[in-house]
């Protein structure tokens, strides 16, 4: 389950580095905020959703892991499922209230995801090499959620900024399914469960 984990992982980094590269640009251009008003909203309602849904999805995975073994792992499915509407509107929202609901929305969903990133690794790894797969899952993650910037401005090129960001929701439904996959495949009393 592990490297099922860290595939998910690099697809998470993949949509969180959009988000954090290309946001603030995307708020100025499409909506003509300031740089400053761009780059407070591109952050701020989303890492505020964020911190609230991180409190949720920790305590709700606390309660899942009591009564399945995959609880955690199913409480991150659940966050990147929930995720991918509102990836897809804050590409293709009009307004500036839609895109600060949208971005609200994803950022409650990613904290659900993020939450249990290493509480869920930690569930498969024996105790004796946690720090080693922590390390290794850090660093396969951010390598690959580091070609995200480049991936996406050559996208944008081709189709445009707005469809180019509601499109990597695809990437939250590829590694959403990926999770289910695994936990049905490699966790214990889980086929009953997802």
């Amino acid at each position: 389950m592990a490297p099922t984990l860290m595939a998910v992982f690099v697809g998470a980094n993949f949509v969180a580095a959009v988000f954090l590269t290309w946001l603030p640009s995307f708020l100025f251009r499409k909506f003509s905020l300031t740089l400053s008003m761009a780059g407070f909203s591109s952050t701020a309602y989303l890492q505020i959703a964020s911190v609230i849904g991180v409190i949720t999805g920790g305590a709700l995975a606390d309660r899942f892991v009591r009564t399945r073994p995959a609880g955690r792992m199913i409480t991150q499915a659940m966050g990147l499922f929930a995720g991918i509407p509102f990836i897809f509107l804050t590409g293709w929202t009009t307004t500036v209230w839609a895109v600060v609901l949208a971005m609200t929305g994803f950022g409650f969903f990613k904290g659900l995801y993020d939450a249990n990133i290493w509480a869920s690794l930690y569930d498969v790894v024996p105790l004796e090499r946690r720090a080693t797969a922590l390390g290794l899952m850090n660093s396969i993650g951010w390598l690959g959620g580091g070609t995200a910037p480049v991936a996406i401005a050559a996208m944008s090129d081709r189709w445009g900024m707005s469809a180019s960001i509601s499109a990597i929701s695809g990437v939250y439904l590829l590694v959403g399914l990926l999770m289910v996959v695994g936990i049905r495949t490699f966790m214990p009393s889980a086929k009953t469960a997802v």
